[in-house]
């Protein structure tokens, strides 16, 4: 069981899980892509931390992130 959308697809393509592997989500709904992101209020460098959430959410990195490979959490051999 996981909260990784990707985890299935990248443990297949790494070999761990077989080729017939597939996500399943719960019909009755499920938490997943739990990956929050969130600025202290106190922060000395709000500034900075604006820039890299911007960058986060940037339709170009969320792209990179489909990608099983990069956020897949793939475990190592």
């Amino acid at each position: 069981m996981s909260f990784n959308d990707g985890e299935a697809d990248n443990k297949v393509a790494i070999g761990l899980f077989p080729k017939t592997a597939r996500a399943y989500a719960l019909e009755t709904g499920s938490l997943q892509n739990t990956h929050h992101l969130g600025i202290v209020g106190r922060s000395a460098h709000k500034a900075a931390a604006m820039v890299v959430a911007n960058f986060l959410i940037s339709p170009a990195t969320q792209l990179e992130k489909l990608k099983p490979a990069v956020k897949g959490k793939v475990p190592q051999r």
